[in-house]
C-alpha cells in the first residue's frame, strides 16, 4: 500500500490501536482512553480520523463518552476479555498466554488465524458509508440485525430449494463470541453435551466453557478426516445434545473433511435427532468450491454461525446467526429475546455499507482477490517450511485461510518449543489451544507473514532450535 493509501485509511490502525487497549478493560474498572489530540499526535494522524474510529467503537457500545471527561472502554458483559486474564507468569494456561503476548512491541507474531485484507475491503466500505450518508441522514438501529444485511445474508445462503432462507431467519450480533453465547443459550442444552471436531477456534471453545456444556472432542488426523466410530459412540452413550462441524473448512487446520465422511456423519446426526450448529466462519476462505455441511444435513434440526471478521477485517467484525423456519418456535422467540436484552447497538451505516457489498456483487470481486493472495502466499510458506525444515515438521498444504498446520515429525513438548520461541520474541500458535482437552500436542499453527514473502531465515533459524531443543 502507498503512503498516501496507508494516510487515508488510517482510522483502521486507530481502531485496531483502540481495539487493543479496550481488551485492557476489566468488569471492575473503566479505562481511560486518550483525548482526540493525544492520540492523533501520538499515532502521527489528524483528529478526524481519530474521531472516526471513536465514533465507530462507540456505536458498537466498546466505549463510552462522558462529558467533560473524555473517552472510557466499556468492560464485555460476558467476562473480561482474553487480553485481561492473567499474565502467563501466574498462570500457565499456553491460551492465556498467547493472547497476553499478543499485542507486545517486538513480537513476531506467528499466531493469527484472520488475513487482514488490506485497502480493497476498506475503500469499499467507505465509498458505501459516504452513499449512504448522503441518502440517509440519521439511518435507525435495528436490534436483531440491520434488514438490508439479513436480506442480502439469506438470499447468499439459499442455494437449494429445501435449504432457504428470508430475513426473518438471519440475526446479527456484535461479533461471533456474541452470537454464540446467544445461540447457546437459546438451545438452552446447559449441562449436557456438546459434540465439536477439533482444531477447534479457542473462541468457541470459550463459549462452550462459559456455556457451562459437558464438551467431547472428535479430532481431525493431518488430512481432515476423523473416526466415524468414536462419532457414533458419543451419540448413542453420551446423549449428545448438539453437534458443531465446519461447514468446509476447519479454520485453524485449513484442511476439508472428506465429502463420504461428513454424508456418514450427517446420516448419524439425522437418525440421532441432534441439533447441528454448522460454523461458517472460515468457509470464504476456502481456495475452492467445495459442498457446504448444510446440504447434507436436515434442515430442521440446523443452524448456521459466521461473522465478516474473516473476510472484511476488525471493523465488520458482526457474527451472525440462521435460524431455520421450521425452527421459529420457540427457538426463533428465544434469540429474539436474548438479542433484544443484550441491545447491542450496532452501527446501521456500516451494516448497510456490507449489504451494499453484497448486493451489488462486489464483494465477490474482493474476495476472489484474497483467496488468491492467500493461496500464493500459504503456498510459499509451505514450500519454505519444508525445504528448510522438512526433516523436523510435516507441512501439508492446507485447502484455504491463511495458516499452515504443521505437526511435528518427532515427540516434542510443545510447550517447550513455545517458551523457547517466546524468549526470542517470536509467537506461535501451539496445537493445544485448539483443543480443550489437550489434543494436537504434536502440532502448530504457523501464520503467512503479512508481506507474503515467507519467513525471516532468524525465524526460521530460531524454529529448528526450539523444535530440536523441545524432542522428546
Amino acid at each position: 500500500m502507498t503512503r498516501a493509501a496507508a494516510r487515508r485509511y488510517a482510522y483502521q490502525t486507530v481502531y485496531a490501536y483502540l481495539a487493543s487497549l479496550i481488551a485492557e478493560a476489566t468488569g471492575e474498572h473503566k479505562i481511560r482512553l486518550p483525548s482526540l489530540r493525544d492520540l492523533a499526535s501520538r499515532l502521527d494522524v489528524s483528529v478526524s480520523t481519530v474521531q472516526h474510529a471513536y465514533q465507530l467503537l462507540e456505536s458498537e457500545g466498546r466505549i463510552m463518552s462522558v462529558a467533560k471527561s473524555g473517552y472510557y472502554a466499556v468492560a464485555s458483559p460476558a467476562g473480561p476479555p482474553l487480553a485481561a486474564l492473567a499474565t502467563p507468569t501466574a498462570e500457565p494456561d499456553l491460551l492465556q498466554s498467547l493472547y497476553h503476548h499478543a499485542c507486545t512491541p517486538g513480537m513476531w507474531a506467528l499466531h493469527r488465524s484472520a488475513p487482514w485484507p488490506g485497502d480493497a475491503f476498506g475503500q469499499a466500505l467507505t465509498t458505501r458509508e459516504r452513499e449512504i450518508r448522503r441518502q440517509h441522514r440519521s439511518p435507525d438501529s435495528h436490534p436483531l440485525g440491520e434488514p438490508a444485511l439479513r436480506r442480502e445474508l439469506a438470499a447468499r445462503y439459499t442455494q437449494a430449494t429445501h435449504h432457504r432462507w428470508c430475513a426473518d431467519d438471519v440475526y446479527l450480533a456484535a461479533d461471533l463470541r456474541a452470537t454464540l453465547d446467544i445461540t447457546l443459550a437459546a438451545l438452552d442444552i446447559s449441562g449436557r453435551t456438546v459434540m465439536i471436531t477439533t482444531p477447534a477456534s479457542p473462541v468457541l471453545l470459550m463459549a462452550l466453557d462459559a456455556a457451562g456444556l459437558d464438551v467431547c472432542e472428535l479430532p481431525l488426523d493431518m488430512g481432515g478426516d476423523l473416526d466415524l466410530e468414536r462419532a457414533a459412540h458419543y451419540l448413542r452413550e453420551r446423549a449428545v445434545a448438539l453437534v458443531i462441524l465446519s461447514s468446509t473448512l476447519n479454520g485453524p487446520q485449513g484442511a476439508l473433511m472428506p465429502d463420504t465422511t461428513r454424508q456418514a456423519l450427517a446420516k448419524l446426526l439425522d437418525h440421532h435427532g441432534t441439533w447441528v450448529l454448522e460454523d461458517d466462519d472460515h468457509g470464504e476462505l476456502c481456495f475452492s468450491n467445495e459442498t457446504p455441511l448444510r446440504d447434507w444435513v436436515a434442515p430442521e434440526r440446523l443452524l448456521v454461525c459466521g461473522s465478516f471478521a474473516r473476510t472484511i477485517g476488525t471493523e465488520a467484525r458482526y457474527g451472525y446467526l440462521l435460524v431455520p423456519p421450521e425452527a421459529r418456535s420457540p427457538m426463533t422467540a428465544s434469540v429474539r429475546q436474548r438479542l433484544l436484552q443484550r441491545d447491542f447497538h450496532l452501527p446501521p451505516v456500516r451494516q448497510k455499507a456490507i449489504a451494499r457489498l453484497y448486493q451489488r456483487r462486489a464483494i465477490d470481486g474482493q474476495l476472489r482477490s484474497l483467496r488468491n493472495g492467500l493461496k500464493l502466499n500459504v503456498g510459499r510458506l509451505v514450500q519454505q517450511l519444508d525445504d528448510s525444515l522438512g526433516d523436523l515438521l510435516c507441512a501439508p498444504m492446507p485447502a484455504g485461510g491463511s495458516g499452515v498446520w504443521v505437526s511435528s515429525r518427532h515427540a516434542i513438548d510443545v510447550r517447550q518449543v513455545y517458551d523457547h520461541l517466546l524468549r526470542r520474541h517470536i509467537l506461535i500458535a501451539p496445537g493445544p489451544v485448539f483443543s480443550s482437552q489437550g489434543h494436537h500436542s504434536q502440532c502448530l499453527r504457523i501464520a503467512c507473514p503479512v508481506n507474503g514473502r515467507g519467513l525471516p531465515g532468524r525465524v526460521i533459524a530460531e524454529l529448528r532450535k526450539a523444535l530440536q531443543s523441545g524432542r522428546r
